[in-house]
């Protein structure tokens, strides 16, 4: 067992009353209870096509426990048949199956995979097919975890298992995409026709088509005078207030492991709640990451000069 996660190691009801809890635990999110402690979750269950299904999903999740072989594999034929039984669509009956089968998925890869791996991101974001079977898997893991125990639930479970989310979801807004932005190709053209041929060739060159995608010709101009000052400082940190309560922070450094729960760390410690990100490594080894968090005490300022100063302590290395 050893270097394996082995997620049934936690469970310490049974089967039946494990899975009631777990669907008392999305309730809690969809009534508001965990608003303070998780507001991405919270947000994403008020978002969710299928509340029905997912309620169902959480339900069903270990149904095939004690079946012999893969108890993912048999409790999604199981959860089918059940929704054939009960009268649901095709359609229902194949998302539910697939969310059974893959209840286990966003765990193996969270914790057992590299994140920074673009690769591993696209396999496991081909897994899921699209953006709402994907907040539906993570809801079912929120909930799945918390039905173990009070404790299942830590600070870092939750930083890996959002920072899968994000970079995942960021993937499939991605091919969604019909907002104002060009395609990559089309971008990193007019960046080459308004910029200097040296910045085109430290910079342009090395901007992934998914984050090309994601910003105005504006904002990616910007960026790459962020990226430059970044070479003479350790961190650069710019915020917009957009409401009383919330901002859009503009994060931008040097690529290191464990950038992610730092970040996200330090935004917990300054009780910033992280509403959506956008996270995105340029192959030069710029991290260019754009936050939108919200601090219910209405004290956004302070918060968040706050967390710049923290951030900027750990990657200098003079916090402890």
């Amino acid at each position: 067992m050893e270097g394996k996660v082995h997620y049934d190691l936690y469970h310490v009801h049974p089967v039946d009353i494990h899975s009631i809890l777990a669907v008392r635990e999305l309730r809690k999110l969809r009534e508001g209870h965990y608003q303070r402690d998780y507001p991405l979750l919270t947000k994403l269950i008020r978002e969710v096509e299928n509340p029905g299904i997912l309620f169902l999903t959480a339900l069903l999740h270990d149904i095939g426990k004690g079946m012999g072989g893969d108890h993912s594999f048999v409790g999604a034929k199981m959860a089918k048949r059940i929704g054939g039984r009960m009268g649901l669509s095709l359609e229902d009956q194949q998302l539910m199956g697939s969310l059974v089968s893959q209840h286990l998925l966003m765990v193996e890869t969270a914790f057992r995979r590299d994140l920074h791996d673009e690769q591993v991101i696209l396999r496991f974001a081909n897994e899921i097919k699209n953006l709402n079977s994907l907040k539906m898997l993570y809801l079912i893991t929120f909930a799945d975890i918390k039905a173990v125990g009070p404790e299942a639930w830590t600070s870092w479970k939750d930083t890996l298992l959002m920072e899968l989310f994000l970079k995942t979801s960021r993937s499939f807004e991605k091919n969604d995409m019909t907002g104002p932005f060009l395609k990559g190709e089309e971008m990193a053209n007019r960046l080459r026709d308004s910029l200097s041929a040296e910045m085109v060739s430290e910079y342009v060159e090395h901007l992934p088509d998914r984050y090309l995608s994601c910003y105005s010709l504006e904002e990616i101009t910007h960026h790459i005078e962020m990226a430059r000052s970044v070479e003479r400082e350790v961190l650069l940190v710019e915020w917009k207030v957009e409401k009383k309560i919330e901002a859009k922070v503009t994060i931008c450094t040097k690529d290191r492991y464990g950038l992610f729960s730092k970040i996200t760390g330090s935004m917990f410690l300054n009780h910033l709640n992280i509403l959506e990100a956008q996270i995105h490594t340029w192959e030069n080894g710029i991290a260019l990451d754009t936050f939108w968090v919200q601090d219910v005490t209405k004290d956004i300022e302070r918060r968040l000069e706050q967390f710049k100063k923290d951030l900027e302590e750990i990657l200098s290395g003079r916090s402890l």
